[in-house]
């Protein structure tokens, strides 16, 4: 049974702008913003939860090689929250055909290794309008949810989202395209948490993947899952490595070599993968981020 409270919406405005960034904050429940900048699919069954719309101040950073120092400036964010009826492929597929109908394209930047069983996501960058979305799905049973994020960014940004190479001062952000990472989907009912990683020749991903209640969290069976996908995008086995707390697997790849590696936890288990180029050609420059996750 549904329960219904009631907030103030200071707190709100406060707590969606972060403590600093609440000017111009609105929230609309039950409803999307008018100025949302794309036109959403006419899905039967739809259900609005509601939207948020605010401008951040954000920081223009200058690379080396620029005079320029960096400046502060305002770029407007969307935020759409509904319940669609249907599995979340299916629906992620008539979203990325909608959408890419009005000029939305596929981003390559940061695109997740470990995902849920049942989850979908999709980057997406809009070069002639400067923005970005992230487009999440969850499914629940008969309906996915949905989470969809829009954000302006700068041109020069646009680059790394397009899997550009060239960027003045940034060599690092080339390799996502030339160390391409593959998709590992968690069994059902495990859940993934995302804890960061690098780029460069040597990409890497770490994730904590939490079982389901009643779920054994038994190695090599996540193993042989993983590795039937890492086999089905072109990761060819060399050897496996097992003991009843970690397993290790090895491949080749079309760029280079790539390792997986799945440790026990404290009831959780440890993921890391890394993909490593061997052409000879990308300088060894990287760069590493951080995923806070709830």
């Amino acid at each position: 049974m549904a329960t219904t409270i009631q907030l103030h919406p200071e707190f709100l405005r406060r707590l969606l702008g972060e403590g600093g960034d609440d000017v111009g904050v609105q929230v609309l429940p039950d409803a999307l913003p008018d100025d949302l900048p794309l036109t959403l699919p006419e899905l039967a069954g739809t259900r609005i939860w509601g939207s948020t719309t605010g401008t951040a101040t954000r920081w223009t950073f200058v690379y080396p090689g620029s005079a320029q120092p960096p400046t502060p400036r305002p770029l407007r964010q969307w935020y759409v929250l509904l319940d669609v009826p249907g599995t979340a492929s299916g629906v992620m597929g008539v979203y990325r055909s909608v959408l890419g109908e009005q000029g939305w394209q596929s981003g390559t930047m940061f695109e997740p290794v470990f995902v849920e069983a049942g989850h979908q996501q999709w980057m997406g960058v809009h070069p002639e309008a400067s923005r970005t979305l992230s487009l999440t799905l969850r499914q629940v049973g008969d309906v996915s949810q949905l989470g969809l994020r829009v954000q302006d960014i700068g041109r020069e940004e646009l680059g790394h989202w397009l899997g550009q190479p060239g960027q003045p001062g940034q060599p690092h952000f080339d390799h996502f395209q030339r160390v391409p990472m593959p998709t590992l989907a968690a069994p059902m009912g495990w859940r993934v948490q995302p804890q960061g990683g690098n780029g460069g020749t040597e990409r890497s991903e770490n994730a904590l993947l939490v079982p389901g209640e009643g779920t054994a969290t038994d190695l090599e069976v996540l193993l042989v899952d993983f590795a039937a996908h890492l086999a089905s995008q072109g990761w060819e086995e060399i050897e496996q490595q097992a003991t009843p707390d970690h397993v290790r697997l090895l491949a080749r790849t079309a760029q280079g070599y790539g390792f997986l590696g799945l440790n026990r936890l404290d009831g959780v288990v440890e993921a890391k993968i890394v993909h490593v180029a061997l052409n000879g050609g990308l300088p060894g420059s990287h760069l590493s981020f951080n995923v806070i996750s709830s």
